[in-house]
């Protein structure tokens, strides 16, 4: 029995089970042995030596499926859920998880949560010092379906329309294991354009660049905010930054992609980084689109927000200063179908409770092929009322 995405090793008295490098179980040996006491171990693949190897593979994936509700992240330590396409928790309805859809050419790609870095400015409290308690994982296949579907349904009412797949997940999308095959698969849909990867860049190294740049519709958004390596590394939350590495790779794929270095403008904290980051996107060839703070009641907020107005002065003095344009035309996003919606604010509907939220006293339901937070639920299993109290582009919120 072959498995692309799990990886075995024997560890005293249990089997340890990888899923994705990142995410991992332990199935008793015990509960192998009683498939058939003689088998063989290997790194992708687990055999047993009986004739009926249908009965085998069957026993052997039903504790998969019993066990990988312990599966916990590595990094992190905490509880992980499997999102695979037998799990029962739909990929749209969530901020945070699955495929998002504003109704426009632009669709955002979420199949992770949790950072490697720890930016004192993240809008989501990803990273190590989080407070969230739960990550989450997709299955590719799963991503891939769903997101088939979706533009199937909006080829419909525009048949010329070309999308851009945004792999923007709550954390670091390097993490994701299959993030080459990923992009890959999203390529071959002919109605996507461009495929843009939000990272902070610190797993990229020379091979997966290159990789990358073998698909031609993949861009890198790399985000770098501090340019001396204290201050990168105060930014980035993370002694084990290096900002001089991050730059080597960014001019290393400069050469062979279109890179975007994405810079967070918190005033009062990088000001005086800006221009440095400014001059070596101009040396080494790239684009740059400086982002300004938003304050976000559950992220980290170093600073109050400063207003539009003020950002885009700030912004005027660098144009004049380092002779570059960073305020070009704001295009306006080409509108295009939703999926229809299944609820109303103020609904009060019964769903299905499949999974904790990032919280585990939130609860994530399903109902009408849509995925419901449910913040501070505390029932673990079962069916119950849910009040929509939000329903903004079909992401939907719920109360008790």
């Amino acid at each position: 029995m072959q498995y692309q995405s799990l990886q075995f090793a024997k560890k005293e008295d249990e089997l340890e089970v990888t899923l994705y490098n990142l995410y991992t179980f332990s199935i008793p040996l015990d509960d192998v042995k009683r498939i058939c006491p003689v088998y063989k171990i290997e790194k992708n693949s687990v055999d047993f030596e009986m004739k009926n190897k249908e009965k085998a593979e069957g026993r052997f994936n039903l504790l998969i499926t019993k066990y990988i509700r312990n599966l916990k992240n590595k990094m992190s330590g905490f509880l992980a859920v499997y999102v695979h396409k037998n799990a029962g928790i739909p990929l749209f309805g969530l901020q945070f998880l699955g495929i998002v859809d504003k109704g426009s050419e632009m669709l955002e790609i979420k199949p992770i949560t949790n950072c490697n870095m720890n930016c004192t400015f993240c809008s989501v409290d990803e990273g190590p010092d989080s407070s969230k308690q739960v990550d989450f994982i997709v299955e590719e296949d799963y991503l891939v379906e769903e997101l088939g579907k979706l533009l199937e349904f909006k080829k419909k009412s525009n048949p010329a329309a070309q999308f851009n797949i945004w792999i923007n997940p709550h954390g670091e999308p390097l993490l994701y294991a299959p993030i080459l095959s990923l992009c890959e698969r999203i390529g071959w849909f002919k109605n996507v354009g461009q495929i843009y990867i939000i990272t902070n860049g610190v797993l990229l190294n020379k091979p997966l660049i290159d990789a990358f740049a073998k698909n031609k519709k993949v861009q890198l958004n790399v985000s770098i905010s501090g340019f001396d390596d204290a201050k990168a590394k105060e930014m980035m939350g993370s002694t084990a930054y290096s900002i001089s590495r991050i730059l080597e790779m960014v001019e290393y794929a400069a050469q062979k992609m279109l890179v975007t270095v994405t810079p967070v403008y918190v005033a009062g904290h990088n000001d005086d980084q800006l221009g440095k980051i400014i001059e070596f996107v101009k040396k080494v060839g790239c684009k740059i689109a400086i982002q300004k703070f938003c304050y976000n009641k559950l992220g980290r907020n170093p600073i109050k927000e400063k207003s539009w107005d003020e950002f885009f002065a700030q912004l005027k003095e660098l144009e004049k200063k380092h002779c570059l344009v960073l305020l070009g035309e704001l295009g306006k996003l080409q509108q295009t179908e939703q999926l229809p919606k299944a609820f109303k604010k103020d609904d009060v509907i019964l769903a299905q409770i499949v999974s904790p939220g990032r919280m585990r006293k939130d609860k994530i339901c399903s109902a009408k092929g849509y995925s419901i937070l449910v913040p501070g639920c505390e029932k673990e299993s079962g069916k119950i009322k849910v009040k929509i109290i939000q329903d903004k582009y079909n992401l939907y919120i719920g109360k008790l």
